[in-house]
């Protein structure tokens, strides 16, 4: 994608030849609510689906259709070249370090972690915040937070 994106700016067009999904692997990171979606997609497809997160259940993801794996392999594997790319939207620290190495690693796309950042996400959260707010004053919460 990287590449197809600076030719066609560039003025140029189609200069290599696409890749079949089926058969191929897509490694997620995280398996939550939206990398289980994605799970399905590539599932779909016919694509052999792996993942890794930090608090990844390996009898879940298998449930699932998914291999759990580790993320060790991730930067080796783009500068070798076993991995066609990866497109990673949430990292260990964020902002990105400046000198951190996946923003060198070849043949990825890094973008900031933008999935919550929306209109509709900033609507409920401060919506909620100012129902939150609104109930307490008048005696009822609505979201009791309790110990234990």
């Amino acid at each position: 994608m990287p590449h197809g994106d600076a030719t066609v700016r560039a003025g140029g067009w189609q200069d290599t030849v696409g890749t079949d999904l089926e058969g191929a692997t897509l490694g997620l990171l995280g398996l939550g609510r939206l990398g289980g979606r994605v799970a399905r997609v590539g599932l779909a497809f016919g694509m052999d689906v792996v993942a890794w997160s930090q608090n990844l259940d390996p009898a879940t993801a298998r449930e699932q259709g998914v291999e759990p794996v580790s993320k060790d392999a991730l930067l080796s594997a783009l500068h070798a070249g076993e991995m066609a790319g990866a497109g990673l939207v949430v990292f260990d620290e964020e902002p990105l370090p400046g000198g951190h190495a996946l923003r060198t690693a070849p043949r990825t796309v890094l973008v900031p972690h933008l999935g919550y950042v929306t209109d509709g996400g900033y609507r409920l959260f401060y919506g909620d915040a100012v129902d939150d707010v609104a109930a307490w004053l008048d005696g009822s919460p609505l979201r009791v937070v309790t110990a234990g």
